[in-house]
């Protein structure tokens, strides 16, 4: 994401209240409209400056929170103080006032808003920027991609729904991977070697382009530009990695440009048909597939949409597929799918089941 404006400059209060109400509006306007105008409005607003992005950031994590402690949507909004009257009264007389009300779903996103605007407005930016962000730590959406400058002017993209931690300091480089997937586009410095590490494995590179993708049990490695070496920390080897095994903890395999590893249960195994331009295919937010299961079809598509797929059998989801898709749209899909005479789309709100129809009918019987 490309921030536009200058942001050094310090927010009042009232700044604040002002953009923490416009990213929960944006943010609320976002879950209940997917069309693209609601997803460029939300970008283009997040690239005005870096106090929209913080502040979009703060409200995601509002709502996550609120859906945690309210999953039913049951407090009426209504009893909740207006922010005029949070001012001129303690925080907690208005909690001990408010009460639970059976579903009211209808002012649910009122109270996102509102309390954006109650938590900036009571414990201010400071408790804002230690307890609820991390300016070290860059998040993305699902279906949200961001493009970060790093302080050494290394390049960190990250896909959707990707966590990552970046720290810093005059002898190291290092960024944790928690969730997702990035790509990383580093600045040559052999004084400070540029380490990402997963729960698997730690990937160090010199200056080189590199993408990392972090699913729930592998770490998938794939090397555009230069040279990186993988260190899983672990005394195991890997017959299928010809070049250069990990033979014991600190002991590293090398990959060159084209190279792809995939690294499980702290075994490096070479990618026996390696397509680097297939992995960052995502860049312009599309999906490539040769010969992949459905189900990780399915999961792929699932990270960029909120309504998901469901693939119901194990030999159904073992089924392969190829095809070249666009991450945004699942309907191509469906449709070549649908076309299948033994197969039974089935359209729900928040998800779109796949099954068999031999399977359906014998459950009928």
């Amino acid at each position: 994401m490309n921030v536009t404006k200058d942001s050094s400059m310090k927010l009042t209060q009232k700044d604040r209240l002002r953009l923490s109400e416009q990213a929960a509006l944006r943010l609320i306007r976002l879950q209940e409209d997917t069309s693209k105008e609601a997803r460029e409005d939300y970008l283009a607003w997040s690239r005005l400056s870096a106090h929209h992005v913080h502040e979009m950031l703060f409200a995601q994590a509002v709502v996550t929170e609120l859906d945690g402690m309210d999953p039913l949507r049951t407090i009426d909004v209504d009893a909740l103080p207006t922010l005029p009257e949070l001012a001129s009264t303690p925080l907690d007389s208005h909690l001990a006032q408010t009460e639970i009300m059976p579903q009211r779903r209808r002012h649910w996103p009122r109270i996102a808003a509102l309390a954006a605007s109650i938590v900036i407005a009571v414990f201010g930016w400071a408790f804002f920027g230690t307890m609820w962000f991390d300016a070290n730590t860059y998040v993305t959406a699902v279906g949200e991609q961001r493009s970060v400058k790093l302080e050494d002017s290394s390049v960190m993209v990250l896909n959707t729904a990707t966590r990552a931690k970046v720290e810093f300091s005059g002898t190291r480089r290092a960024i944790r991977l928690l969730e997702g997937e990035a790509l990383f586009m580093v600045r040559h410095d052999p004084s400070r070697p540029f380490a990402v590490s997963t729960n698997s494995s730690t990937v160090v590179a010199v200056g080189t382009q590199f993408n990392v993708y972090q699913r729930a049990d592998t770490t998938r490695v794939s090397v555009i530009e230069g040279v990186v070496r993988i260190d899983t920390g672990a005394a195991k080897q890997s017959s299928t990695v010809a070049a250069e095994p990990v033979r014991a903890a600190g002991q590293a395999a090398r990959l060159n440009a084209g190279d792809e590893a995939i690294i499980h249960d702290g075994l490096v195994a070479r990618a026996e048909q390696p397509d680097v331009q297939r992995a960052v295919a995502w860049r312009t937010r599309q999906l490539v597939f040769r010969d992949r299961e459905l189900s990780e079809v399915a999961t792929e598509f699932n990270r960029y949409n909120k309504t998901k797929i469901v693939v119901e059998g194990d030999a159904l989801r073992a089924r392969s597929i190829s095809g070249v898709f666009e991450a945004d749209d699942t309907q191509p899909l469906i449709d070549f799918l649908r076309s299948n005479a033994e197969l039974e789309i089935v359209d729900g709100k928040d998800e779109i089941l796949i099954r068999r129809k031999d399977t359906h009918d014998d459950r009928m019987q």
